[in-house]
């Protein structure tokens, strides 16, 4: 049974994503963007993604993650290799959020924003 939240309470799910974002921010990740899935995906809340300037940049990014959300990270996402940065694409999966972490290339070749494109899409700046 779920507990029905006040309007100014926000779920664990959503405070997560803000927490990523936030993390995200202060990591200087670029184009950081949420999408919404609730009302267009049974399996997932959010995807938040964003770009890094480098393959150390999204080590970086995801090792960062790692640390600071080692209880809601699935198990099976606890480490990076080599492979995993080639690609130029990082996934790390939090059950109901999904981050990902790209390189500008694939991130415009898989255009993840487009293809979800029902969902709602939260974009924060970039920090100065």
């Amino acid at each position: 049974m779920s507990k029905k939240l006040s309007a100014r309470e926000i779920s664990p799910v959503e405070q997560l994503s803000t927490d990523l974002v936030r993390l995200l921010q202060e990591k200087k990740a670029k184009n950081i963007t949420v999408l919404n899935l609730t009302r267009v995906n049974p399996y997932f809340d959010y995807f938040v993604i964003a770009s890094a300037t480098s393959r150390v940049q999204m080590k970086t990014l995801a090792r960062e993650i790692q640390k600071s959300f080692p209880k809601a990270l699935h198990r099976k996402h606890s480490s990076i290799g080599a492979p995993d940065l080639e690609s130029g694409w990082l996934v790390l999966d939090f059950f109901d959020i999904v981050v990902h972490i790209f390189l500008d290339e694939q991130r415009k070749f898989y255009n993840l924003e487009r293809l979800w494109g029902d969902a709602q899409i939260i974009e924060y700046p970039d920090e100065a």
